[in-house]
């Protein structure tokens, strides 16, 4: 488990958020996942996770998500099974769902609004529908930046100093230096080799 958690995270770093979400589903990690399909504008997984929280009996999850998508009437409902019904009549006369839907209303009529909710809702102006973002990126992972390798990481891909050899005499070649650029290191010092000590 530890190390789906840590490759979704260097996944995340990276853009590549496939792998983000595979390692999430791996992990059982569902509060990330709902949060990823948000990010990423994927709705319709995000809709399906709130079926499987309310199938689940996981309450939390399946408000959560309803919160994500912006569907009130499923908030209501899920307050109302939960048995909180303040919060449902309060979130109906909100966003006054009362006036448009008989079941709703019918939520609403089971509490009286206290002085408290009509203060709250009459502070703030009309309340507004809290909706997920329009993703930038969508069904895409992330643009990567191309990089070419120096000579030292080369090496280490062919795994010998011969090879990073090769590479840095075709590199000289490419850039210009001809052959024989290697010979011209040991005439700094005046002498080919040696220290220029004696």
């Amino acid at each position: 488990r530890a190390t789906w958690s840590r490759l979704g995270v260097e996944a995340l770093r990276h853009g590549n958020y496939e792998i983000v979400e595979y390692c999430y589903q791996k992990t059982h990690n569902l509060e990330r996942l709902a949060f990823l399909y948000l990010c990423t504008g994927d709705l319709e997984k995000l809709n399906k996770m709130m079926k499987i929280a309310e199938v689940k009996g996981r309450v939390m999850e399946w408000f959560h998500t309803a919160l994500y998508l912006g569907d009130v009437r499923e908030r209501v409902g899920i307050l109302h099974s939960a048995g909180q019904l303040h919060l449902a009549a309060a979130m109906v006369r909100a966003h006054n769902l009362d006036q448009t839907d008989e079941k709703m209303a019918a939520i609403a009529s089971k509490v009286e609004a206290s002085e408290e909710e009509a203060t709250m809702l009459g502070e703030g102006g009309p309340p507004k529908l809290l909706m997920p973002p329009t993703p930038i990126l969508k069904d895409t992972n992330w643009p990567l930046l191309n990089i070419t390798k120096g000579a030292l990481e080369t090496a280490f891909d062919f795994g010998s100093l011969e090879a990073a050899a090769a590479n840095a005499e075709q590199a000289a070649e490419e850039a210009g230096m001809g052959e024989g650029w290697e010979d011209t290191v040991g005439d700094a010092w005046g002498v080919d080799g040696g220290d220029g000590m004696g």
